[in-house]
């Protein structure tokens, strides 16, 4: 029997016996999208996520269902979806007062009876609604109007052991608590009557809030705060984790990559990239780092600063670097988290995953001290510093990427050697340490040529089964052109735009065909879709006119192919310029997951879990190809 809905999806095998049947097994899974799994801080043998209750035994690591405590509007009219639902999970945050266990998640408290969250309050811009008559469901005469600032976020808000709600609107913070009790049950503070804690001196582009998060201390007054100029782009000099008084000083910032940030270079140690919530704060003692703050990373890993603003430990590792999968691999965009530390063992851990729930044991935080010595730092010192910087800034800005499209010095032969080709000047494809490649491309009346020099330690693998998926599914080569000289770069994707993959095909190199229109062509229409939204291509086919020869080494492999103008539609013409950029995609060694992504123009390209993002062509962000 399978059931209908996402909490999280379940398979259970049952055993006529009797009336009622017995439960051979059951089987749980995927969860959703980058699950928010979380626990009880009071009770951590219980933990929260996809609606469902589990309980664990940390020492025997077993997992048993207690309950599926919530299925959003199976009783009727409810507020929003309890810890996300749907593609994305969402965190939930257990608090325990006055007898009662809450849950809080999104912009909705709920109240745990036995193994039921019964829904109590929620908000949102112009109403709140509290369950006056205890029935859980929502009734329009149990909302009231109620103004102010938007407050509310997918993962930014929080809310204090006391029940008091931390908020964020622009580049303000607020403090929202709780003013009355009603039958045993909070009455909060109205969105209208919210005065601000502090505002902070960072100003949002592109109509961003500049606060991505914040989350007040358990331990000592004060408030920490993800701020960005940008959460999608940000620059480290007005970005960061940062500690503020109540009154709104700035005690310490970490500059950070915050939100997205899809153009960042990998991370090296004591970096933090792409934080986008606070998933805890624990207590290590004073004499250890003191307060430590655990934040998110978009990338797959995670990350822990100190009260005095110090980078104490990275856990699991930028997912861009690829590598086999294993347990501390976090593949899709990194929105889980949340740490812990066990009341009664004082042992600490980190739940997380993907689209599955996780729990790391975190050990040796109690080796941790504080350096009391002193520190030089010499004119060496900073020159390194400076380049290093440098470097960045380059890395991130990109730079014009332009070729020259010539014809072929000489006559190419489709043998995969490269003989004929001076890969020492070729555009370079820059992916990580000892992968990365170089690409020339060439023409003449009737065939664009391509040379790939790719280094990889298991060379042109890929697994895939549907061809039009094969970018998902292991190595590969790719040419993203635009031949159309008049578009506009700007644009979205359209007439001229098409996209050649190289890759290995039940046994034998093939070419696959991406064209957005199909410009005379047979159509062959594929739609690359998942919940984020979806890519439409009109033809979507095999070049079976193309030729194609690869040569593997242990050390990587060289590819060759040749392309028919005519069957993609494309006329170079001497003078004009037309957007191209080249891909080196790589796998995991069995050629069955794709985990990195490398260009040579375009840096935005670390998204390896969606399928339509993956897919896409973006004008904008293509180098120049000049014919001669």
């Amino acid at each position: 029997m399978t059931e209908a809905d996402q909490t999280p999806k379940r398979i259970s095998v049952w055993q006529p016996d009797g009336h009622h049947g017995k439960l051979v097994a059951e089987y749980f899974g995927a969860s959703a999208y980058a699950v928010g799994v979380s626990a009880d801080p009071e009770q951590p043998e219980a933990l929260y996520f996809q609606q469902t209750r589990w309980i664990v035994d940390y020492a025997k690591r077993t997992a048993r269902i207690d309950c599926t405590f919530a299925r959003p509007g199976y009783d009727g009219p409810q507020p929003g979806n309890l810890c996300g639902g749907g593609y994305m999970g969402q965190t939930v945050r257990v608090r325990h007062l006055r007898g009662k266990t809450f849950l809080f998640s999104g912009n909705s408290v709920w109240v745990m009876t036995g193994d039921h969250a019964v829904p109590y309050y929620t908000w949102d811009d112009k109403s709140e609604w509290y369950d006056l008559n205890g029935d859980g469901l929502m009734q329009d005469n149990e909302k009231s109007p109620s103004a102010g600032p938007h407050i509310g976020s997918f993962w930014g808000d929080n809310m204090s052991n006391d029940l008091t709600f931390e908020h964020f609107s622009g580049n303000t913070v607020y403090r929202r608590p709780v003013i009355e009790w009603r039958n045993g049950l909070p009455i909060w503070q109205r969105r209208d009557a919210m005065r601000p804690a502090f505002t902070i001196d960072v100003k949002g582009e592109r109509g961003l809030d500049p606060v991505c998060a914040v989350m007040w201390s358990p331990f000592q007054q004060r408030c920490y705060v993800l701020e960005s100029n940008d959460s999608y782009y940000p620059r480290l000099e007005s970005s960061g984790i940062a500690a503020y008084t109540p009154d709104g000083k700035r005690v310490w910032r970490f500059p950070a990559g915050i939100g997205m940030d899809l153009i960042a270079p990998l991370t090296l140690p004591g970096d933090i990239r792409g934080a986008c919530k606070f998933i805890g704060i624990i207590d290590s003692g004073k004499n250890h780092a003191g307060e430590l703050i655990a934040v998110n990373g978009y990338y797959g890993n995670y990350n822990l600063i100190n009260e005095d603003g110090l980078f104490v430990a990275e856990f699991c590792y930028d997912n861009r670097r690829g590598g086999p999968l294993g347990p501390n691999v976090v593949c899709p965009e990194g929105f889980s988290g949340f740490l812990l530390q066990h009341p009664k063992t004082k042992k600490v851990y980190l739940l997380g995953g993907d689209t599955d729930a996780r729990i790391w044991e975190i050990k040796g935080l109690d080796t941790l001290q504080r350096f009391n010595g002193t520190l030089t730092i010499t004119a060496a010192d900073v020159q390194i510093v400076t380049e290093a910087l440098a470097d960045y800034k380059t890395a991130s800005a990109g730079g014009a990427k332009v070729l020259i499209l010539r014809h072929p010095a000489q006559p190419v032969t489709i043998d995969g050697k490269l003989d004929e080709w001076d890969m020492q000047n070729a555009p370079v494809v820059q992916a990580d340490a000892g992968r990365g490649g170089r690409a020339m491309i060439a023409y003449d009346e009737k065939y664009l040529y391509l040379a790939y020099r790719v280094a990889d330690d298991s060379p042109f693998v890929n697994a895939g089964k549907d061809i039009e998926l094969l970018f998902k599914t292991g190595d590969l080569v790719d040419l993203i052109l635009s031949t159309d000289p008049t578009a506009d770069p700007r644009r979205n994707a359209g007439k001229g735009d098409l996209r050649l993959l190289f890759a290995l095909w039940q046994g034998k190199p093939v070419v696959v065909l991406n064209q957005k229109v199909a410009d005379g062509g047979l159509k062959a229409p594929y739609r690359f879709i998942s919940p984020t939204g979806f890519e439409d291509y009109e033809r979507v086919t095999v070049l079976t006119d193309a030729r194609v020869a690869v040569q593997t080494t242990g050390e990587g492999y060289t590819l060759e192919a040749a392309i028919p103008l005519a069957s993609i539609g494309f006329t170079p013409q001497p003078g004009k310029q037309y957007g191209i950029d080249f891909g080196i995609l790589y796998s995991d060694p069995g050629g069955a997951k794709t985990l990195l992504r490398a260009y040579w123009a375009n840096r935005n390209t670390t998204i390896t879990g969606d399928i339509p993002t993956e897919s896409r062509i973006d004008p904008a962000s293509l180098g120049t190809a000049s014919v001669e």
